[in-house]
């Protein structure tokens, strides 16, 4: 370019044009860079009902502590603003009143509703965030299980101070390794709902231990803190509306049933102890015939973890009633969450209709206005499950036979 500028007779007053683009560039990064300056980076929401309307809880980061060396500084890493009013976007507007900067919501990470507002329906509450075409919809959202979702939000949590970012974490972590709570963003969520298929399942987060003083800084400077907050089951819904929780189990079993689960353990009782396994690698898929008869299939690997009752390892049979074991138990709870679900809430949280739809359309179009009245209910699923266990750890050995 430098070449062709200094050849060209107008070089100079092309030199002139570059030099004032560089200038107009480098301007405006300085302009959005005070333009941060002039934001709240708010990290999650909080949604509760009140006898106004709502109250809606803001998580603000503090940039102020974010960006000192002190890290001694008593200041909290967060700032929170709350208020109640008819609509959630009044109730963030009004906020201005107590905060010196606009809230900004694009680096949100989790957004929770609390059982009461789920009760009654959350997309009302969330239809601001489905508008706002600047919002990113990447942020995660959860249901506040037995206690406000205020409450969450002003906890000091010890690994991690910001409560959102502890929540986050804590959410990628279970689904990498236990596969109790599902990971659901806000965009997966408003595709459930605009689809009419399928209905919505959600993590839940509770609090556990003393409620009183899980806002103050005394309960992140002790090793066991008084207040946790901690992941909960999967919540059930109808429609918008939640209607119910699924056990740790059957939390893990509808992982199984979408697909979205990686690893997890596997316990079973045996001669006066356990056998525990973890599962790794978990696929599954479901396919229907053309009489509504759908077929689920879970495959993948497994490793020994724990054995504490008398079973030799070197023993290939061993082996072989173990993988046979694991499987059955895995079948067992499935199908014991599919059929709890369908005699308890008749929500087809596991997308069977979405299934016959894309699959057996002209079948989809005979039962679909009647999949609630009686076909989801007497629908047959077979399970078919082919975990393999590949490892059997470093001992082969149970430990109590060496002694």
């Amino acid at each position: 370019t430098y070449l062709i500028i200094k050849s060209n007779k107008g070089g100079k007053f092309l030199k002139k044009i570059l030099i004032t683009l560089s200038f107009i560039f480098i301007c405006c990064g300085c302009y959005n860079y005070k333009e941060l300056n002039d934001l709240a980076i708010t990290s999650a929401i909080g949604i509760d009902k009140s006898d106004n309307g709502y109250k809606v809880t803001a998580q603000v980061v503090n940039t102020q502590k974010e960006g000192t060396d002190n890290n001694s500084s008593s200041d909290p890493k967060i700032i929170i603003y709350e208020h109640t009013s008819k609509t959630v976007q009044e109730a963030v507007r009004y906020m201005v009143l107590e905060s010196p900067k606009r809230l900004y919501p694009n680096h949100m990470q989790v957004i929770i509703i609390s059982e009461d507002v789920a009760k009654d329906g959350i997309l009302e509450s969330l239809d601001l965030f489905f508008r706002d075409s600047e919002l990113q919809k990447n942020f995660y959202v959860l249901i506040s299980k037995d206690v406000s979702a205020n409450q969450i939000l002003k906890t000091l949590t010890p690994a991690d101070s910001i409560v959102s970012s502890n929540i986050k974490k804590s959410l990628e972590s279970d689904s990498s390794y236990l596969g109790i709570t599902e990971l659901v963003t806000y965009d997966e969520l408003i595709n459930t709902y605009l689809n009419p298929n399928k209905e919505i399942s959600l993590p839940s987060v509770t609090l556990k231990g003393k409620m009183k003083g899980s806002d103050k800084i005394d309960n992140i400077e002790q090793s066991d803190s008084s207040t946790k907050v901690v992941l909960s089951q999967m919540a059930i819904f109808k429609d918008d509306k939640m209607i119910g929780y699924l056990d740790d189990k059957q939390s893990i079993a509808l992982s199984f049933i979408k697909g979205k689960i990686n690893n997890t353990i596997i316990k079973y009782k045996c001669n006066g102890g356990y056998v525990v396994v973890e599962t790794t690698n978990s696929k599954s898929s479901i396919n229907v015939d053309n009489k509504g008869n759908f077929r689920i299939k879970i495959s993948g690997d497994a490793a020994i973890n724990e054995v504490s009752c008398d079973i030799n390892l070197e023993n290939n049979n061993s082996i072989s009633k173990i993988n046979k074991q694991v499987n059955e138990e895995i079948k067992k709870n499935v199908n014991n969450t599919i059929k709890y679900v369908k005699n308890n809430y008749n929500s087809d949280i596991f997308n069977f209709l979405d299934i016959l739809y894309k699959n057996q359309y002209s079948l989809y179009k005979k039962i679909s206005n009647d999949w609630y009245k009686d076909k989801f209910k007497d629908s047959k699923i077979d399970i078919d499950v082919d975990i393999k266990v590949v490892e059997k750890g470093n001992t082969l050995r149970v430990i109590k036979n060496e002694k």
